[in-house]
């Protein structure tokens, strides 16, 4: 096939994509990938082309991934294009690291005595090491309490307040020397090493080997051996690599020895990640795996560094170079990366007094962008936090605020065991026919009633439901617990069915006793009794024996936490508020059955099918709900709106203590750390080159993580989003403070509230920017959807406003719509803005991303940072479009109505709240020597600058009205009797002097003139206005008279201009 063949799958190619995909094979390559430069595009291109431009077979092909999902990512994208050339997709070596030695084992393993393997389950790893520790001599027990760590190798975890060696902690530490490729033996030959850690290495690889097993870390390890001692696997011509910069030095000398195939040293390899977004030091992955493949290549090799970034905005790229910037080494020969597209929003920054204030502060900006009409599904939403346990937060005030959620690579509080048994049992007290909540509550806690009576219980049923369609399950149930239906089950099941009949309907009876208006305390006690009738607390939260001291100690911390969520299930319970019913609005009163009902119909919003594993994941993926999830479970993830919380030190970065001090891996995050101590933190030159010194000695153990590795983490965080950014940190005094990483250089890249909020044009921008065509649509005004805003921005962002009424989360509004009627007629002029900006294509209604070539921008960035919030008068979504606005005062009328104002004759009525006025400094000399709305073109050159032009002016004023005042963007309130009074901009303080001296003053400097300064200034006052000013109006011969002094001091500005000029 010729090259012209696979031209098709390389058009879509920029240069730097293109030239990496058909680099030489037989040599090796990096591709620097920043985020969103379509690194997966072009590692599936490059496999394309060997295979159908250099003929290379797909099976003499080995591509590794990260994960199993971009994994088969890789096939999806790949396997139409094979078969379509004719190509099998078989036998496709595609897959992680581990998925491929694995299969290298089962084919090859024999070769080394590994013919009969099984993987190691984690309840049988768990075993071996407790025994080992149980079997463990003395003084191996006496040397790993106290003289491992000076080895930094920590053994132990503090309980009951002793030092005791920990399963977790010795197969972490094992893990660790796998990693390195550092066998038992080679452990032992080195010059340091700890004798407590090499007894269990050596006795735990025994005992795997007794019984024919092999753990994670053993499936890359033995490989490794297999390839060193064996040439397996001939006819492999070429490596790709995807997410390089995850790798560890055994997956890394890994990846030579798959590619030296039939070759004496090696064929050709190509590795594809991002140095700035390793993330995983915790898992041994290196820091400086670029330069040392490097080191380690036997090959030519070549560098290419893709530049072109096709997710994020501009001003989201901007700001995340500029944080990673500040890492001191490892980015050699970088360029920042491009977007192709450009919006008005900046990212937004906000600080809190409270983790809580934080979190509803998020909920409330997640729901007016979701107001917006068509734009934005609550999926396009995504809140990134370092651990998972600062997750709960932001759970309480979705919650609250009833927006549905799903955690990435987890649970959320509906979906954990205690909280889903509670609803359960809710169900089947206000359902009978809840045939999934009996068969999994029956039995929880333990009555004795197994799955083999569940079984039959489900069979008769089903019998009897065909015979009699009214029969519902609980009512079947109650039957046989009467002897009514017989079943052939033992009487400790009848017993245990019994007692299960007998709680709901005691439940049920309190229950329809007790009514939703009532106190939340009375709720409160109904949730405790019924907590205690199904036996749910006696599982959770034993009671205390007579006699027993501490029996609560005795229970197992997973329980006593259980019992704590189902504390604030109860609380959730006792406040929460049913809907409002129809006609008047008013709440419906019902009993607690029908309380239960719209309780798990509220629950609804964050739990997901439980019988198929593919159907959660599915639902995770497709349910219309805002993603919480830790900085590493987004790692290749994006979303159009990101939020980053908790910026704060400790956080973000993390600082951690010895791995010593980690929970349990089950009570931790994913990422296995647990908050530790300020003090034990290395500064960035330690751990910039900590790594580098000697990556595969056992005593430089990676107890912490480097905060170069934390800014790499809040660099990926930021560039998960797509169009819309927010940063947020807790500042509390003496006690929480901002991130070291947000300097000022970042947050200058800031605003302090979204650009689309402040007019409808900007609004529309947005729309045109995320390719989403402007709904035609009446129940959403977009005039009072920003004045709402506006005025949730004014009060601190602490209340919702909606139809200009505040709301709690208690009491939310229905923001579907915020029209007075029913039906409104559109605005003329929101419907003159729809027609003016471009609108997308009607049969393509699909979000995407505008492609354009470097600098061919959308839409022009603004720099310069606005104010918090427009004043109210800003709110008129396009001013200079409304049909009354009168026409802008040429040059000349601004200066003689300045005039007029300087003699305080004639003060208008002010208006509710003027917008702000610019100072001397925001005008440039264009504004002042041209301006754009007067009719005479101004063709004088601009040869000075505007400050030196300002003073000049505000000198002469102060010398000819000495008592003239800077304008204020505060303008008093004043009022004339009569209604002749015109509106401009009004000084703070009117002169108080008689009009005789005024005029004694300006005939003395008219036949006198003081010497002008060129940086001469107005001298300025902070007293303001706070009484209304009456006052009289001159006559019309006055008036005239001002405005030819006027006239001839703009001629006398004039010729000062000109020696300005001169002097410049």
């Amino acid at each position: 096939m010729s090259l012209a063949a696979s031209d098709v799958y390389l058009s879509n190619l920029n240069d730097a994509q293109r030239k990496a995909v058909i680099y030489d094979y037989t040599k090796a390559l990096q591709i620097i990938a920043g985020p969103g430069t379509g690194k997966t595009k072009v590692l599936t291109a490059r496999f394309a082309y060997l295979v159908l431009s250099q003929k290379i077979n797909a099976e003499e092909i080995i591509m590794t991934t990260f994960t199993r999902k971009a994994a088969e990512e890789m096939k999806e994208r790949l396997v139409p294009v094979l078969v379509s050339n004719g190509i099998s997709p078989h036998g496709l070596k595609i897959g992680t690291f581990h998925s491929i030695c694995w299969k290298l084992l089962k084919e090859k393993g024999f070769l080394i005595g590994k013919e009969k393997i099984e993987r190691a389950t984690t309840e049988k790893i768990k075993s071996i090491l407790e025994e080992l520790i149980v079997e463990m001599p003395d003084q191996i027990r006496d040397y790993a309490c106290t003289k491992s760590y000076k080895n930094e190798v920590s053994l132990c975890r503090l309980k009951n307040n002793q030092w005791q060696v920990h399963p977790d902690m010795i197969l972490k530490r094992i893990s660790e020397l796998k990693a390195d490729a550092i066998t038992p033996e080679k452990y032992e030959q080195q010059a340091i090493f700890d004798e407590a850690l090499l007894h269990f290495y050596q006795q735990y690889q025994a005992k795997l080997s007794k019984e024919h097993l092999i753990d994670f870390d053993d499936v890359m390890l033995y490989s490794f051996e297999l390839l060193s001692k064996h040439r397996v696997w001939k006819n492999i011509k070429h490596v790709l690599v995807d997410e390089f910069q995850d790798t560890n030095l055994l997956q890394i000398h890994l990846i030579f020895q798959f590619a030296r195939g039939s070759h004496h040293s090696c064929e050709g390899v190509t590795v594809v990640g991002d140095p700035d977004q390793g993330i995983y030091g915790f898992r041994s992955a290196l820091s400086h795996n670029f330069q040392t493949m490097i080191e380690l290549c036997p090959i030519e090799y070549d560098q290419i560094v893709l530049k072109e970034n096709y997710r994020s905005a501009q001003a989201i790229l901007d700001i995340s170079e500029t944080v990673i910037k500040q890492q001191k080494s490892g980015r050699d020969n970088r360029e920042p990366l491009r977007a192709q597209f450009v919006t008005d929003n900046k990212p937004v920054y906000m600080s809190f007094p409270s983790d809580d204030t934080e979190a509803y502060t998020i909920t409330k900006e997640i729901l007016y962008l979701k107001a917006i009409p068509g734009l934005f599904k609550y999926k396009d939403f995504a809140i990134l936090v370092r651990l998972k346990r600062s997750l709960r937060t932001f759970e309480n005030a979705l919650i609250a605020h009833k927006i549905p959620y799903v955690i990435q690579k987890g649970y959320t509080f509906w979906e954990l065991k205690e909280c889903k048994a509670i609803i359960r049992y809710m169900s089947m007290i206000c359902n009978d026919d809840d045939w999934e909540s009996l068969k999994r509550t029956i039995n929880y806690p333990n009555r004795g009633v197994g799955e083999t009576t569940v079984g039959k219980i489900a069979a008769a049923f089903e019998k009897e439901s065909t015979a009699e369609k009214n029969e519902t399950a609980f009512s079947f149930l109650q039957k046989i617990a009467r002897d009514s239906v017989k079943i052939n089950i033992s009487n400790s099941s009848m017993i245990g069915i019994k007692d299960y009949v007998n709680i709901i309907e005691q439940v049920r009876k309190f229950f329809s006793e007790i009514y939703s208006d009532a106190g939340k305390s009375t709720i409160a006690d109904a949730f405790e009794k019924f907590y205690v009738l199904t036996g749910l607390r006696g599982q959770y939260k034993p009671e205390k024996k007579s006699g027993s001291i501490a029996s609560d100690d005795q229970s197992t911390e997973k329980e006593a936490h259980r019992h704590l969520n189902v504390l604030n299930v109860k609380n959730y319970f006792s406040t929460f508020k049913i809907p409002l019913g129809d006609g008047d609005g008013e709440p419906r009163i019902v009993d607690l059955i029908g309380f239960c009902h719209e309780f798990v119909s509220f629950t609804d919003l964050y739990t997901f099918n439980e019988d198929n594993d593919n159907d959660v994941k599915d639902d995770h993926e497709t349910k219309d709900a805002v993603v919480l999830s830790t900085i590493h479970a987004s790692k290749g993830l994006e979303w159009p709106v990101v939020f980053v919380p908790q910026c704060v030190e400790g956080l973000l970065p993390s600082y951690y203590k010895d791995s010593s001090d980690m929970p349990a891996p089950d009570e931790d995050s994913d990422e296995n750390m647990a908050v530790g101590d300020a003090y034990n933190e290395p500064t960035d030159s330690q751990d910039d080159n900590r790594d580098g010194k000697n990556p595969s000695s056992p005593t430089k153990k990676k107890s912490r993580t480097s905060f170069s590795e934390e800014r790499r983490m809040f660099f990926v965080a930021l560039t998960r989003a797509k169009y819309l950014l927010y940063i947020t940190t807790v500042e509390k005094e003496a006690t929480s403070f901002k991130s070291r990483f947000l300097k000022n250089e970042v947050i200058e890249l800031c605003d302090d509230t979204l650009k689309c909020f402040e007019s409808i044009e900007h609004l529309f921008k947005l729309y045109y920017t995320l390719k989403v065509q402007i709904p035609n649509q009446d129940r959403i005004s977009y005039d009072q959807l920003i004045k709402d805003y506006y005025n949730y921005g004014f009060n601190s962002r602490q209340l919702l406003f909606w139809k200009d009424n505040k709301y709690s989360h208690v009491d939310l509004p229905n923001m579907t719509e915020n029209t007075i009627g029913i039906v409104t007629k559109k605005n003329e002029i929101e419907s003159e803005l729809c027609s003016a900006l471009p609108r997308v294509n009607k049969t393509n209604t699909t979000r995407k991303t505008v492609h354009v070539r470097p600098g061919e921008l959308i839409i022009k960035q603004e720099r310069g940072t606005p104010p918090l919030f427009n004043s109210p008068s800003k709110l008129s979504p396009t001013p200079n479009m409304s049909p009354t606005k009168m026409p802008p005062l040429t040059r000349e009328e601004t200066r003689e109505l300045d005039v007029l104002l300087s003699d305080n004759e004639f003060l208008p009525e002010a208006p509710s709240q003027a917008p702000p006025i610019k100072s001397e400094s925001d005008y440039t000399a264009a504004e002042i020597l041209h301006n754009k709305d007067e009719s005479i073109i101004d063709n004088r050159p601009i040869l000075t600058s505007a400050r030196i032009l300002a003073s000049a002016i505000k000198q002469e004023l102060s010398q000819s009205i000495p008592n003239i005042d800077a304008p204020s963007t505060e303008t008093p309130s004043i009022k004339e009797e009569n209604d002749t009074a015109f509106k401009g901009n009004v000084p703070k303080k009117p002169s108080t002097k008689s009009n005789k001296k005024r005029e004694r003053r300006q005939r003395k400097e008219q036949h006198h003139p003081r010497p002008q300064s060129s940086s001469g200034s107005v001298k300025k006052t902070n007293k303001i206005l706070s009484r209304k000013v009456k006052l009289e109006p001159k006559s019309t011969n006055d008036i005239l008279l001002k405005l030819e002094k006027a006239k001839q001091r703009k001629e006398e500005w004039d010729g000062e201009i000109i020696d300005l000029r001169s002097s410049q």
